[in-house]
């Protein structure tokens, strides 16, 4: 299940930001590719990966440059709806 913020959804719609670009991102994000998050957290959440269960306790995140605007991507199991969840933000809508 994915979301994106108001802020992202506006670049869509103004056609700022492509859905193929978000996707792009997205497909990144799931074959554990950070982008341009920090090494140090980089490591972080390649550490994390080493536990099978990491994707359902854990929150990862990555950050992708699309047309030099910063995007944010974060994942989080909700276990309520048990499904994992990816929200596409910009870093000032967190």
């Amino acid at each position: 299940m994915m979301f994106m913020t108001s802020g992202v959804d506006s670049l869509v719609k103004e056609g700022v930001i492509k859905d193929k670009d978000i996707l792009i991102a997205l497909c990144k994000f799931t074959s554990n590719d950070w982008g341009i998050l920090c090494d140090e957290d980089k490591e972080l959440q390649n550490e994390l990966l080493k536990n099978p269960k990491s994707k359902y306790i854990d929150r990862f995140m990555g950050v992708y440059m699309i047309h030099e605007i910063k995007i944010w991507i974060m994942s989080e199991y909700d276990y309520s709806i048990e499904n994992l969840i990816y929200t596409v933000l910009l870093p000032e809508e967190y």
